[in-house]
């Protein structure tokens, strides 16, 4: 019936936890399709639930998190993921290069478009990208 399920999760408890000493307590149910042709089995415990919702809310938090360091940073155009690791990356490099965490903040002020960011992509021998970055800086800025 559930057994398979149940091996899964006591591997994950086990992974997540270290232990299988929770209890999996199932509640398996039945759903078929609005015309009784399809059926789907279910079966869930309630540590599943729990990880999963633990799970899904760390995920959205650390989205807001993202979302906010990208307005903090000035930026007010198109938010894209790629484009803010890509640059968000040189100005970790730079700093990882000095060392000096005032270079890492200025670096990404006003939405990377500041002399430091520009200095910044010189040191790190990015000069052939340099158009490509600022332009990327521009997206993200809201030109």
């Amino acid at each position: 019936m559930c057994s398979k399920n149940t091996k899964e999760i006591h591997v994950l408890l086990f992974v997540v936890l270290g232990t299988t000493s929770v209890s999996p307590r199932l509640q398996c149910s039945t759903s078929r399709h609005l015309y009784g042709k399809t059926t789907i089995n279910m079966c869930l415990s309630l540590p599943s639930i729990v990880l999963v919702t633990l799970l899904l809310t760390t995920s959205s938090s650390s989205q807001l998190s993202e979302k906010r360091d990208f307005t903090n940073q000035g930026c007010m155009g198109t938010y894209d993921t790629t484009k803010l690791a890509r640059l968000n990356r040189i100005c970790e490099e730079c700093y990882n290069i000095y060392r000096d965490p005032l270079i890492h903040k200025t670096c990404r002020s006003n939405c990377f478009k500041n002399d430091m960011f520009t200095d910044c992509i010189k040191v790190l021998l990015l000069e052939s990208e340099e158009q490509h970055l600022n332009n990327m800086a521009g997206e993200l800025f809201g030109k």
